[in-house]
Order: structure tokens, then sequence, then C-alpha cells
């Protein structure tokens, strides 16, 4: 008896017409998913606009789940991907301004949170970094984060640093001629003159 080895799944050999009328009738939770299975179902598939995905959060699964529509991105978004500002207030789940919701990454885009300007999530305020342009924690004076802030030490200190004071410019322009000094590395007498310090 022979065995037969089927290649494509059943439901890729239905035709395209019938793919696309089981496509309108699925709601956009399951219109989602069909999509993220494979390209073919992604490229058929038509993607929600921002008035769907609002009404779609007012749903059951959708507050089970804590997802929330950005009008920036036109996608859901965890609870914790907004500020505490954009989950309040007329901004709320069917709220009068849900359509201009924006994530923390969004927000970001659009230049509503900049370096800097205090930005509360979960009752704590946060800063965006000026340097990564991350959310990583405690706000601080510097508006950095943990990782950026070492390099920023790194260069706020090599303008008052003796060690490296040397190698910065004077306010007033002037240059001193070579001399031997043995704390100054071999290049600097090489080739003649440097800023003086």
């Amino acid at each position: 008896m022979p065995i037969l080895v089927m290649t494509t799944p059943h439901i890729l050999r239905l035709p395209v017409e019938l793919h696309l009328g089981v496509i309108e009738m699925l709601e956009l939770q399951d219109r989602v998913r069909l999509a993220s299975a494979n390209r073919y179902f992604r490229s058929i598939t038509k993607p929600p606009s921002h008035i769907e995905y609002l009404k779609a959060e007012a749903e059951s699964w959708a507050k089970d789940r804590d997802l929330f529509a950005c009008s920036g991105c036109i996608r859901f978004r965890r609870f914790q991907d907004f500020s505490d500002d954009m989950k309040k207030g007329k901004r709320t789940r069917g709220g009068a301004e849900a359509v201009n919701r924006l994530c923390l990454e969004c927000g970001v885009t659009h230049g509503l949170y900049v370096p800097g300007s205090p930005v509360v999530v979960y009752g704590r305020v946060h800063m965006l970094c000026g340097i990564c342009g991350t959310f990583p924690g405690l706000a601080t004076r510097q508006s950095r984060c943990v990782e950026c802030a070492p390099a920023a030490r790194f260069l706020e200190a090599s303008s008052t640093n003796p060690v490296f004071r040397r190698y910065a410019p004077r306010h007033d322009g002037t240059v001193r001629t070579a001399r031997v000094d043995f704390d100054r590395p071999p290049m600097d007498e090489l080739y003649g003159n440097w800023l003086d310090s």
C-alpha cells in the first residue's frame, strides 16, 4: 500500500477568493493571528486601521491582555509601553482623545518626549537618555542612563582633569614651544609645539 505525502497544507489549496471571504469574517484578533502565520496570509490580509484597533481594545480579549492602541505605530502595545498620562483621563479606553494616544517609542519618534523632560511611568519619574534615546530608569539631573553615564562623565572630566587638560585648547589660543617634559607623550615633543595647559 503506497503512502501519500502531502507537500502543502489543505487550507493553502483553497482558492484565494475563499481565503479572502474567510478573512473578511474574522475578528481583528483572529486576522492578526492569521496574518502572522505565514507570508501568504500576511500578503492577502489587509492591515487593520487605527479605528479598528480602538474598537477592538474595548473587547474583553484586549482588556484581559492589557492592550492599548497606539496612533503612531498603529498597532496594539502593552500597558507598560505607555506613559501614565496616555493611560488615564481622556486618553483611556473609549476616551475622547484615545485617537491621540502614543506609546513611549512613538512619543520619542514624534518629538513628544525629549531628553531632559520628565515622563511618569507607573508613578515613577523617568527621563529620556540624551545619548542612547531610551527610558532606562529613574530620572537623573543629567538625563543619562546608567550605561551612558560613564562615557558622559569621562567627557565632562576631560575638561577639568589635569591629565586631559593639557590636550584641551586654551581660551586665549596661546601655543607653547617644545621642551623636554617627561610626563607628556613622545608624540607631543616630536611635533615641536602643543597647546598650553
